[in-house]
């Protein structure tokens, strides 16, 4: 890390120090009591419970983006365990296998993975999607999925949060036990409890749902309701639980074509959206409509859904969250 004391007496002022001058003497004496920061490289490079990471940092050139002291992060920080094991899962022996298999430019991409261009302390910490550093091909930060129920676990429970807080200058660290890697649309929802009844619904349809918005080599938009989305579902109809829904939309291969209408066969982001109307997955139509900053989807039975969140981005696709879950004729 830079050093403060060499930002504070240019070199010319030396030759005063050395003479001792009573002037200089008072600024050397102001310089001694700044305290040096301390950064997110700075607790990598020193916890040798991170010593893979840190050969990960030097790497993939990502070293003095974490010592960076105008930042503020929170990274997301995998302990050599965590890396012997993700080495295991992939059949690579060493880090070096790893970094030939990947390239520096996709094992760079899974470190910032791990890396919010924010700073969020434990205590704000909630359920939800959280954009990373990690982009995909179009330069989209590719998000990840929170569940903060019990302890916070991070993309379906694929790693858990072991330690919370561990404070530098420019950011917070949270200790994680498994590296992550960035995952698609479908896996996303499924790794948020506020899309529990979406998640429930899907498992419970034709297994093309699932396969479908899970499916890595498609592109995606997916239109998703929240829980809140099911529970006015349930209102509208006046039916007291998601199997009353299902007998009502005609079973399985009903649940299957209401599902598959949330989804297009491109990714459509945000900025993209036009009024206009999209063909869904399952061959219905959608009918959209821009109004101000403002979306929303009509369905086939004339009922509108707002957008509430948009551009979540999976590596299949991007994700808008939705009010109202939308039924075709």
């Amino acid at each position: 890390m830079k050093s403060l004391l060499l930002k504070a007496f240019p070199a010319v002022l030396f030759g005063a120090i050395l003479l001792g001058t009573s002037s200089c003497d008072d600024d050397d004496d102001d310089n001694n009591n700044v305290t040096p920061k301390v950064t997110i490289a700075d607790i990598v490079s020193s916890d040798p419970n991170f010593s893979i990471l840190k050969e990960v940092l030097t790497t993939t050139n990502l070293t003095a983006a974490l010592d960076d002291e105008s930042a503020r992060l929170t990274v997301f920080a995998p302990t050599n365990t965590a890396f012997a094991a993700l080495l295991t899962e992939l059949g690579y022996a060493d880090l070096n296998a790893a970094v030939n298999g990947l390239g520096v430019d996709g094992l760079r991409s899974v470190v910032l993975y791990h890396v919010l261009g924010a700073e969020v302390p434990s205590s704000q910490v909630t359920s939800g999607f959280a954009t990373t550093l990690s982009t995909n091909a179009d330069g989209n930060g590719l998000a990840l999925a929170i569940d903060a129920t019990s302890g916070v676990a991070l993309n379906g429970s694929r790693a858990m949060v072991t330690q919370v807080d561990v404070q530098a200058d420019n950011g917070v660290i949270h200790v994680i036990d498994k590296v992550l890697l960035p995952i698609t649309v479908g896996e996303l929802i499924l790794g948020n409890p506020n899309f529990s009844t979406l998640e429930t619904a899907a498992l419970a349809a034709d297994a093309s749902v699932a396969s479908t918005i899970t499916n890595s080599s498609l592109s995606l938009t997916i239109f998703a309701p929240d829980n809140n989305a099911f529970g006015s579902l349930l209102t509208e109809l006046n039916l007291p639980d998601l199997n009353a829904v299902v007998a009502e939309v005609g079973g399985v291969p009903g649940l299957t074509n209401v599902l598959l209408y949330h989804a297009l066969t491109s990714e459509v982001r945000a900025a993209d959206v036009t009024t206009t109307s999209v063909t869904a997955a399952q061959n219905g139509t959608l009918n959209l409509a821009v109004n101000g900053g403002s979306v929303t989807i009509t369905d086939e039975s004339s009922r509108t859904a707002d957008v509430t969140a948009v551009d979540i981005t999976g590596t299949n696709g991007v994700i808008h969250v939705i009010n109202k879950v939308l039924l075709p004729n």
